[in-house]
């Protein structure tokens, strides 16, 4: 049971750094001057640039909370209560503080760093973001006790609360 829910948790931490990974590029629709990869807000500033930008600094800030043991900057990250979505497609609510424990015990305690790569950000109808991309990740095999690397592909939301980005729902698939 710990083996699987350490499992989980990996998935969920995985996920959740490789949500912001940079370079991130908007929903590609065209533009009045016929640029595939930008659109415009009513100011006719491109929200590529600005939605790249952000994810790529939320991201930063995520991984070297992560990777540092800083906790509180790691909860600030994170909305009340987070979906987390299996790999099966089973979906559980949690609330930030669990999320923060289960990253303290799988990830920040034991040292684990985690590598992000280049994802696709597409602003949904609602405002959130949706983010997907790949991770790298190596962990500690509980039975050898050697590092072995995993890697894995995440879909992750994000949304703007009180003007910060915060993450609401992850999911994790790993590939080995």
């Amino acid at each position: 049971m710990k083996q699987t829910n350490q499992i989980g948790i990996f998935l969920l931490v995985a996920l959740f750094l490789a949500a912001f990974s940079s370079p991130v590029l908007a929903q590609k629709t065209t533009s009045k001057s016929g640029d595939a990869n930008s659109t415009t807000t009513s100011s006719g500033a491109s929200m590529t640039q600005d939605i790249s930008t952000t994810m790529s600094e939320f991201a930063e800030k995520w991984q070297e909370a992560c990777n540092g043991g800083d906790r509180e900057a790691l909860k600030a990250m994170y909305d009340e209560k987070v979906v987390v979505v299996a790999p099966d497609g089973t979906s559980k609510t949690i609330s930030r503080d669990e999320v923060i424990h289960n990253l303290e015990n799988d990830f920040i305690d034991p040292g684990v760093d985690i590598s992000l790569h280049a994802g696709n950000a597409f602003e949904l109808p609602d405002g959130n973001v949706r983010i997907v991309g790949s991770y790298e990740v190596e962990v500690k095999d509980p039975k050898s006790g050697e590092m072995v690397k995993q890697t894995g592909i995440y879909d992750n939301r994000v949304k703007k609360v009180n003007n910060n980005w915060v993450l609401t729902q992850t999911s994790v698939v790993p590939i080995r």
